[in-house]
């Protein structure tokens, strides 16, 4: 209730704007802003701590994994390097600092991690396989490079994460393999000449063993043929010791007996094949052997 003596305008002043009063419209706004301001601030709070838990995790992630990993730009500037990179690139304090990625790599390979990171900016991902990377200043080993695109709202610049794999060890395998291969093939080679050559023997030694069966067979013939021509060159002698010398049966009986001898030497010629023995050489009358045929 109004004390006594209070005038109207006190009492609307210690009331308050009216009820829908452009001030008091005004202050409803304002209310309603600061309401939906204090969630938005909720809701950046959160986000905030939800990326600084991821980056935390990220952080304990690339420091520990158990490979060479970096963070570079396009421009191949070595923005972040986990303890394995250090161990890897840097073994000693001497040695000078991770700088750039390319002056990492052997110059006859720099062209072709240039063209990975053009790669990995327009498709997101790249790799760059049996690198010769340096080791520091005395050392160098060869290795994969697998790069990945990772967003960058930050900086005009694409940034990477590059991650090293030796592969010493694995090309040492690999080169293992390649001689066994080779030598395999070496031997597979020299086995199929040794059967080559087995089945040309044994072709040879069955030749042999026809050639020696048909001059077996052809021994047994001229032993028989030499005994038939024994008994005609025989009978042959004495139809001409018994035939008178001006007869004429001497000239036919001269003929069967030169023929005969001539298939004595035939006969001769086949024991000589069929007992593998070296042929007797002799200077004969090619005017007789000319006459003869």
């Amino acid at each position: 209730p109004a004390r006594p003596g209070m005038s109207k305008v006190s009492r609307r002043r210690r009331q308050g704007p009216a009820q829908g009063s452009p001030a008091r419209r005004m202050l409803d706004d304002l209310r309603q802003t600061q309401a939906e301001l204090e969630v938005q601030n909720q809701a950046l709070r959160y986000s905030q701590l939800a990326a600084e838990g991821a980056s935390e995790r990220f952080l304990t992630l690339f420091s520990s994994v158990p490979l060479a990993l970096m963070v570079v730009d396009e421009n191949s500037l070595v923005l972040e390097s986990n303890a394995m990179a250090l161990r890897v690139f840097r073994p000693l304090e001497s040695d000078p600092p991770l700088n750039f990625l390319l002056p990492l790599v052997h110059e006859a390979h720099a062209d072709k991690v240039a063209a990975a990171l053009v790669r990995a900016r327009e498709q997101g991902s790249s790799e760059a396989t049996e690198l010769v990377l340096s080791s520091g200043l005395q050392g160098s080993f060869t290795g994969d490079l697998h790069i990945a695109r990772i967003d960058n709202p930050m900086d005009e610049l694409a940034h990477f994460i590059c991650a090293f794999v030796d592969q010493g060890p694995l090309l040492a395998e690999r080169q293992a393999l390649r001689l066994s291969a080779d030598e395999l093939r070496r031997r597979n080679e020299e086995l199929q000449q040794a059967q080559e050559q087995r089945s040309a023997l044994e072709a040879q030694l069955r030749e042999s063993h026809k050639m020696q069966a048909i001059g077996t067979m052809a021994g047994g013939i001229a032993h028989a043929f030499n005994n038939i021509l024994s008994a005609i060159l025989g009978n042959v002698e004495l139809a001409r010791a018994d035939a008178p010398s001006d007869s004429p049966a001497q000239a036919s009986l001269a003929e069967i007996d030169k023929a005969g001898r001539r298939a004595r030497d035939l006969v001769r010629q086949i024991l000589t094949f069929s007992r593998n023995e070296l042929p007797r050489r002799s200077a004969i009358q090619l005017a007789d052997v000319v006459r003869e045929t």
